[in-house]
């Protein structure tokens, strides 16, 4: 699927483990305009944004504010206040919780799509807005979870998009517990696991002790379960535990700067609270998506409405 992100096609490699295929996103480098992100938990919509060349003038997050102490040591320069907008956003992303259904007068007003995530199918759109959505679960665009949600955009009717003929979406390689395992965490000897786990499998797998093994997807509803893994200081081979804060920000795919930033005690419990939220890969196949399928000249859609917001006053 190449869309405006540049992702490349899956090609193999004789040198990965099981055969497995690898791609790259690289980060656009391209300014395709403005956008604001707004939240009533912590979110992963930042390097995501990032990732598909949106400029972040405001980030909103009134409920959170250890999200906001860690953002702002990483991104120094955006706007945490939600002040007075300067500059009308081309984009802005958001969560279903967030976006104030009821607000009728912002609704009449705005004319900026609305990009979101939720677990549950989308809410109709307010009048005189149009909605977009997809479903992606995040085993099928490369992750190693269980979980899925709906990414779902809200736009005016003249800013949709004509094509007739959408891009599948292809399945991604995915991967299991075990690409996120830190081996340095000690885990309780358990006796071998019954089958072979050299197959990995498609799907949770929970076991008679009531772990899940870690050749499998990680259930997304349980982060305190433990999993059964391979461990060198156990006698059978196999231990058992829980994963840890920076395990499970692995497997939601948390960039590395943020994982290192959040080493404290409430960085950690950041790292939990991610868990929660759609994970990155979701929020940038699903955004890309929508974008570049349903809004009118892709992610050049950005600056399009860039340019002419500022020519508004010199129009006659």
């Amino acid at each position: 699927m190449p869309l405006q992100t540049g992702l490349q096609a899956i090609t193999s490699r004789p040198y990965a483990a099981n055969g497995v295929m690898e791609g790259v996103i690289p980060l656009r480098r391209d300014p395709v305009g403005t956008c604001e992100i707004w939240g009533c938990r912590p979110s992963l919509w930042l390097p995501v944004v990032e990732t598909l060349g949106f400029t972040v003038t405001s980030l909103r997050f009134p409920s959170s504010p250890e999200f906001v102490d860690v953002m702002r040591r990483l991104y120094p320069s955006l706007d945490f206040k939600g002040r007075r907008r300067v500059v009308q956003p081309a984009v802005v992303f958001t969560d279903d919780a967030s976006l104030q259904m009821d607000h009728r007068v912002y609704w009449s007003k705005a004319t900026w799509p609305h990009i979101f995530y939720g677990s549950s199918p989308p809410p109709s759109p307010p009048t005189g807005w149009i909605i977009r959505s997809h479903h992606f679960a995040h085993s099928l665009v490369g992750g190693a979870t269980t979980c899925s949600y709906y990414i779902t955009m809200f736009l005016r009717p003249e800013d949709a998009s004509l094509m007739t003929v959408l891009p599948p979406i292809s399945q991604r390689p995915w991967s299991a517990i075990t690409a996120s395992l830190d081996l340095r965490h000690r885990a309780t000897p358990v006796a071998a696991p019954p089958f072979d786990p050299t197959q990995s499998v498609l799907k949770a797998l929970p076991l008679a002790d009531g772990s899940y093994a870690a050749w499998g997807l990680y259930p997304h509803d349980r982060p305190l379960c433990f999993v059964t893994m391979g461990c060198q200081r156990s006698v059978s081979g196999w231990g058992s535990r829980r994963l840890a804060p920076s395990e499970l920000a692995h497997l939601w795919n948390v960039p590395i700067s943020l994982i290192d930033s959040c080493s404290d005690a409430d960085g950690q419990a950041l790292l939990r609270s991610f868990m929660g939220t759609a994970p990155i890969k979701i929020l940038s196949t699903g955004a890309d998506y929508l974008i570049t399928c349903f809004l009118r000249g892709g992610l050049n859609f950005g600056l399009a409405r860039l340019v002419l917001w500022m020519l508004q006053p010199m129009l006659p």
